[in-house]
């Protein structure tokens, strides 16, 4: 049985290999083409690793909340950034009702509105 080799590579950012003159002539290539040619279907999202690796957040607001104190309290229990990981908890149930409401697209019917009674209403006594 013979034993699989692994080739190591290493490669320095500031100092990458020169182009060959194919990939010189590709580049070339797409370049040229105008952006609405260009086939981007097959990249995958690049949202969730922008977020983690850049840490994008929207602005943020102060504001005034009020909770339940046991609710609270084990927000303190996770740590001194219970802030953070407050937001992180209704930011993910934010994100799961949006999806839900966009996956159920449905057409909700209002009922027709009943009418109120009139006057009081006598009790009759038998």
């Amino acid at each position: 049985m013979s034993k699989a080799r692994m080739i190591r590579y290493d490669f320095d950012p500031d100092n990458p290999p020169p182009l060959t003159q194919r990939q010189k002539d590709l580049l070339k290539k797409l370049e040229e083409k105008p952006d609405s040619e260009i086939d981007y279907s097959d990249l995958p999202d690049q949202s969730k690793r922008i977020v983690e690796e850049f840490g994008y957040r929207p602005h943020t607001r102060i504001t005034t909340v009020r909770f339940d104190s046991d609710v609270l309290g084990w927000l303190h229990s996770l740590g001194k950034d219970y802030q953070k990981k407050m937001n992180d908890i209704l930011r993910k149930e934010m994100l799961a009702a949006k999806a839900e409401s966009t996956r159920v697209q449905h057409k909700v019917t209002p009922e027709a509105p009943k009418e109120k009674p009139r006057g009081r209403r006598r009790q009759t006594v038998s």
